[in-house]
């Protein structure tokens, strides 16, 4: 009799403990799932962020492409007018009013040249600036404690010239510089008191003969002639 109930006590006891494993079963693999799914979430939130900020910054740049460009078509239409003006101008006046027009004209076209050189000079700085950066990339890649060693070697011009030995030449003033990293020197040539202060007594004669004079007003500043010069 006591054999046959602890048979039917362990009969009774199994569904228990199978639905003790499904419930752990259960509790773990919604445990995964809720894992996987706040996984995907957070991925897909960072995507939606991501492709906001590239079209938020893709607007901007065509914000300031249009800008620019409006911005240059202004600027050549103010010169076509002020070269359509200038020449007119030059046409219909004579004696001393004529010379003042050409000087605008040239002037105007000066500006022009300038500007375009000025873009050609930032983009060659934006090319070595992108070489040197790369260039120092690869070498600190080589070499861990090259960034160490060339903020140690490297001196600015004022510092080197002072640290530099000077070699004095007996046949005319000044002294040769040379820097201690390695770097092309140079020979300081000193003015002279007469050469000083001659090119202010130049300054002095002009602004007592030729007083500044207004001819006209281009984008809210007053314009004011000037003698072309030449390049060297």
């Amino acid at each position: 009799m006591p054999k046959r109930r602890l048979e039917d006590n362990r009969t009774a006891g199994c569904p228990e403990s199978s639905l003790v494993l499904l419930k752990s079963w259960a509790a773990a693999t919604t445990d995964v799932w809720t894992k996987e799914v706040q996984r995907e979430v957070r991925r897909q939130k960072r995507i939606q962020t991501s492709l906001r900020f590239r079209a938020r910054k893709k607007q901007e740049l065509q914000q300031l492409r249009a800008e620019s460009d409006r911005m240059e078509l202004e600027v050549q239409r103010c010169l076509t007018a002020l070269e359509i003006s200038t020449t007119r101008r030059c046409e219909s006046e004579e004696s001393s009013s004529t010379d003042l027009f050409p000087a605008v004209y040239r002037l105007a076209l000066e500006s022009d040249a300038l500007r375009a050189e000025s873009i050609g000079i930032q983009q060659n700085l934006q090319l070595y600036n992108r070489f040197f950066f790369r260039t120092n990339e690869a070498l600190q890649v080589m070499n861990p404690h090259f960034a160490e060693e060339q903020n140690s070697t490297l001196l600015s011009v004022r510092e080197a010239s002072k640290v530099s030995l000077p070699v004095i030449f007996h046949d005319e003033p000044g002294w040769r510089v040379y820097f201690s990293n390695g770097g092309p020197s140079l020979y300081f040539h000193p003015f002279t008191r007469v050469e000083f202060d001659s090119k202010f007594k130049i300054c002095e004669e002009i602004a007592s003969t030729e007083q500044p004079l207004s001819i006209g007003n281009l984008f809210g500043l007053d314009g004011i002639p000037h003698p072309a010069s030449s390049k060297p």
